[in-house]
């Protein structure tokens, strides 16, 4: 497979351009460092950036989810986000903003695809306690924590095609960019929807966040643009599309509807993608050279044990530095060999590095220098 030609995983267009010159470091997507995130393409057709799926890829990929453990320093049970300088559920808020754009019933089926631990089941039930939950994911031994969730029915390891089920809504939360066949598996799930029936998607987005490009797992890299070119060719229509309801992702309503031809109209983003892609290569390597600069004796801060930091601490292989985490359960443990500190337990005189694009980094920056203004705060620009 590693010379054979493949065909756009969006567009299923065989004219597919391999961009060598982008080379990274990888970070799986369960936050381990990686010698290598992968060969990227882009279709020539509609403009979709893309892993080339080379046998060492594949290994790659199937070792990692052979090992897979989401959120392994976290004892939270998810991802929290801040909302006006307050921390809520990752999966809370895209509720809450979602919940503006469609009206769902009192009862209805769910699905979620990629569940995981369950973290948006339970979210989910809370807001929607009349609704029966149904979760899919690989791992066996996540069955009995998803089905102790109230009101689980079901949960699924088999091969999708094989639920013999309908839902009123299906959910794929940071899982479209995981999957070798997208357009593919959203046919399958419009399958399995009732009539009227609601598909939500969301994902990383490409066009703000640069480190998303380290991640080795990830198969597809879309912009909001791409993502919906993606649900119109599998038969779907738009309820809702927004870059906003969570920072850095992007996310799609869309529903069921038997009336579209597919597929549709290929709108091409090659240019525009191509340039993004390398602007985005230019941007990492330039964080990398400015921090090697750095007082090679002195230890440096990086906030965040997750997708950024973990690439950035590989990246630079430095020796002296600690980790800093907002998540007081990751306090005193270890990653990568660093220790985790909370933000007061930050030495005076410290300098931190905020890996995050430039409009978060500033955002975060100005929250924590209001509670330790004696420490230095830099970030990309």
């Amino acid at each position: 497979m590693s010379n054979a030609i493949r065909k756009c995983s969006l567009c299923l267009s065989p004219s597919v351009e391999e961009l060598p010159e982008i080379q990274l470091k990888g970070v799986t997507s369960d936050c381990n460092p990686w010698p290598c995130s992968g060969v990227f393409c882009i279709c020539r057709d509609c403009g979709h950036i893309q892993k080339k799926m080379t046998s060492r890829w594949l290994k790659d990929v199937a070792n990692i989810y052979s090992e897979y453990n989401s959120y392994p320093l976290s004892e939270a049970k998810e991802q929290l986000v801040y909302d006006n300088g307050m921390p809520i559920s990752r999966n809370k808020r895209l509720l809450n903003l979602f919940s503006k754009e469609i009206t769902l019933p009192a009862t209805g089926k769910i699905l979620d695809i990629g569940c995981g631990k369950g973290q948006f089941l339970r979210c989910f039930s809370e807001m929607y306690n009349g609704w029966d939950l149904f979760g899919c994911d690989q791992q066996e031994d996540l069955r009995s924590e998803i089905m102790s969730i109230p009101k689980a029915c079901n949960y699924y390891t088999q091969n999708f095609e094989k639920i013999d089920e309908k839902f009123n809504f299906i959910s794929l939360l940071y899982v479209i960019e995981h999957l070798f066949e997208p357009v593919e598996m959203l046919r399958s799930i419009k399958d399995k929807l009732h009539d009227g029936g609601v598909v939500f998607i969301q994902t990383g987005d490409l066009k703000v966040n640069p480190f998303d490009l380290a991640v080795v797992d990830h198969c597809s890299y879309f912009t909001l643009s791409t993502l919906e070119q993606l649900m119109r060719q599998a038969g779907f229509k738009i309820i809702a599309s927004s870059n906003a309801w969570n920072s850095k992702e992007i996310g799609v309503l869309a529903q069921r509807d038997d009336n579209i031809d597919t597929p549709t109209k290929i709108i091409n983003y090659y240019q525009e993608n191509m340039d993004l892609i390398h602007r985005h290569n230019s941007w990492l390597t330039n964080i990398l050279d400015d921090l090697k600069d750095f007082d090679s004796n002195r230890k440096i801060g990086i906030l965040g044990t997750a997708i950024s930091g973990t690439w950035l601490a590989s990246s630079l292989q430095r020796e002296s530095f600690f980790w800093v985490d907002e998540d007081l359960s990751q306090t005193g443990k270890k990653h990568m060999g660093a220790v985790v500190m909370s933000i007061k337990m930050v030495p005076a005189n410290s300098m931190i590095y905020l890996p995050f694009p430039n409009s978060i980094a500033r955002d975060i920056c100005s929250r924590l220098q209001k509670t330790r203004p004696d420490i230095e705060f830099k970030y990309p620009q």
